[in-house]
């Protein structure tokens, strides 16, 4: 059975007492300022009282003949979560549905948890289900990643995130020296790239963190050096993210799969699949992996290693067409 707060007691007996006037149902009876609502968690307890799994506080509202449902301005409501950092939405308006426990928040809606901030235009929280959702289109900023999706979802039980089509900024140089902690051992390496730039994609998924974990391809990135020299364009049919332990937001490495090229001042390299080690400076090229740059014309291999500091390579068994000795000064190329 659902529990009600004192509030909600209240409001239920106010329309109680106006019943007599047999207003049509979805009409305002009752309106009140200072609202406090809630759904409570439906997890077992054994016994013990459980606390909210949503709650909500509206400067005014109104509640509709149907005695579960309430019309609410300027909202302030809150997921919770444990361990994790509860969610809090901001809404100019809502209606609260005890009955289907449901909050349809809309008139512009901001949701915050710790520095991640998402707007848009207006979201569902289903409780039952433990999802919030919107069609409209959503912006994702956590000061180091700013994503832009023509839909979200939010699991915050399982706290996963996952955005429509749309763009994306990853910061790499700031993130870095933001989470760099003093213990030189445990410090996160320099990278030579200031960003990667996400352009058009099918979808992006990742956490609430600000961590993103899959892009939907086919996908096209930039990935932006502190130099000219080292931006990258890449393509594939897919590409995940993995991180480190003391990076929460910059990517340590990225994974491309299925028809990846890769355009890079040292030439333009294809292949079946590729892990560019962000914080190494490192790519690595694997299956049907054909070269074209400046020394090698025609390359064909099973695999190919690029140092992307040093312009070092290293070439896996195969055949080249041409080959030109590297001017003094250049990085040689390594055998195996």
């Amino acid at each position: 059975m659902k529990r009600m707060t004192v509030s909600m007691l209240l409001l239920a007996a106010a329309a109680l007492c106006g019943a007599g006037q047999n207003k049509p149902s979805g009409q305002g009876v009752s309106e009140s300022a200072g609202i406090d609502l809630r759904f409570d968690s439906a997890k077992p307890t054994f016994g013990e009282l459980e606390g909210p799994a949503f709650s909500v506080h509206a400067d005014t509202g109104k509640q509709m003949a149907d005695l579960g449902v309430w019309a609410l301005d300027n909202s302030r409501a809150i997921i919770y979560r444990q361990p994790e950092e509860n969610l809090v939405l901001i809404s100019k308006s809502m209606i609260f549905d005890l009955n289907n426990k449901a909050a349809q928040l809309a008139g512009g809606v901001r949701l915050t948890a710790g520095r991640v901030v998402v707007d848009v235009a207006d979201m569902l929280w289903d409780d039952t289900a433990r999802i919030a959702r919107s069609e409209s289109i959503a912006t994702f900023d956590d000061g180091a990643n700013r994503i832009t999706g023509s839909s979200i979802a939010i699991y915050p039980d399982t706290d996963r995130l996952e955005l429509g089509g749309g763009s994306a900024t990853i910061q790499l140089a700031e993130a870095v020296e933001q989470k760099a902690p003093a213990d030189a051992k445990d410090a996160a390496p320099e990278t030579k790239f200031e960003s990667i730039e996400i352009k058009p994609h099918r979808g992006i998924s990742g956490n609430i963190a600000g961590q993103i974990r899959e892009i939907k391809g086919p996908a096209h990135l930039v990935i932006v050096g502190k130099n000219a020299d080292d931006t990258m364009n890449v393509d594939a049919d897919t590409v995940t993210f993995s991180y480190s332990k003391t990076q929460d937001t910059m990517p340590a490495e990225m994974l491309l799969k299925g028809h990846v090229a890769f355009a890079h001042s040292q030439g333009t390299f294809h292949a079946d699949e590729a892990t560019v080690d962000l914080a190494a400076g490192k790519a690595r090229f694997r299956g049907n992996v054909t070269i074209d740059n400046a020394q090698i014309r025609g390359a064909k291999t099973s695999s190919f290693e690029l140092d992307l500091n040093t312009r070092e390579f290293v070439m896996g068994p195969g055949q080249i067409e041409s080959f030109s000795i590297a001017p003094s000064g250049d990085a040689p190329a390594k055998t195996p």
